[in-house]
């Protein structure tokens, strides 16, 4: 059988200037937390967005721009399927799931249909500095993006340790937002050029009491908004990073 062409094992591709003078990889460690999501061993490591995509016809997957921009954006699958659907009053949502304990959700306006859905899941680093992007996955055509699309926000992992919240607005004339297992709902930017190595790990309790602890601050402050900067130098201050680290690396699989 022959193997479909994609943008990413292209014979243009293969010949492609590779980045030169940076290390070799940066290790990203990341998680979900058993205890606040079910089945979190059917999570899949994030793949490269062009992984799978098919080629242009017009040629656009060799443009040196169009390969920078795309450089270490990886999709996050869904792990389920999912719904969630405006009532006929309009006054609430109503969410169907394989299993009514696979996500917590917070309607943050009815009015907006802006939604966050959280789901447990960390990233960090032990390089000083990353930061990472979450973005709306528009090079993805599913369920998802035909209804709804993400709100954005960056983080620096190397400075800051918490779950990624799942936030996102559905669209005018659209009532509902939905995903089947295996689509990707969201896009990871790494802004780094070096090639990012996954290491996935256990969740433990005293992690979760770091997260916790982080949490705590920000919500002590959520009256009078602060910048990130803020809270990476709380985190810096009580050396959260190398408690974390050395906790996390005990319990890698």
């Amino acid at each position: 059988m022959q193997k479909m062409v994609t943008i990413e094992n292209s014979k243009e591709m293969a010949n492609f200037p590779k980045c030169r003078g940076v290390k070799a990889y940066m290790d990203v460690y990341w998680t979900l937390d058993h205890t606040r999501m079910v089945g979190v061993l059917n999570a899949q490591v994030p793949e490269l967005a062009l992984k799978n995509k098919p080629i242009s016809e017009t040629g656009y997957h060799i443009c040196p721009a169009f390969r920078d921009y795309f450089h270490n954006v990886y999709g996050w699958k869904a792990m389920y399927d999912y719904s969630l659907e405006k009532s006929v009053d309009g006054n609430e949502y109503l969410y169907n799931a394989r299993n009514q304990d696979i996500w917590e959700y917070y309607i943050r306006s009815v009015d907006e249909q802006v939604i966050t859905i959280y789901q447990a899941i960390s990233f960090v680093t032990d390089s000083p500095s990353l930061k990472v992007s979450q973005e709306h996955p528009y090079f993805e055509d599913n369920k998802f993006t035909s209804s709804c699309y993400v709100i954005p926000g960056t983080i620096d992992i190397g400075k800051y340790y918490r779950c990624l919240d799942f936030a996102f607005r559905i669209k005018e004339n659209h009532s509902r937002a939905a995903f089947d297992a295996g689509d990707i709902i969201y896009y990871l930017r790494f802004h780094t050029p070096e090639k990012i190595n996954f290491k996935q790990y256990f969740m433990s309790d005293k992690l979760r009491e770091y997260d916790i602890m982080i949490q705590e601050i920000k919500a002590s402050v959520a009256s009078s908004p602060r910048p990130l900067s803020f809270f990476y130098d709380k985190y810096k201050k009580f050396n959260l990073k190398s408690k974390v680290m050395k906790e996390i690396k005990k319990n890698l699989i």
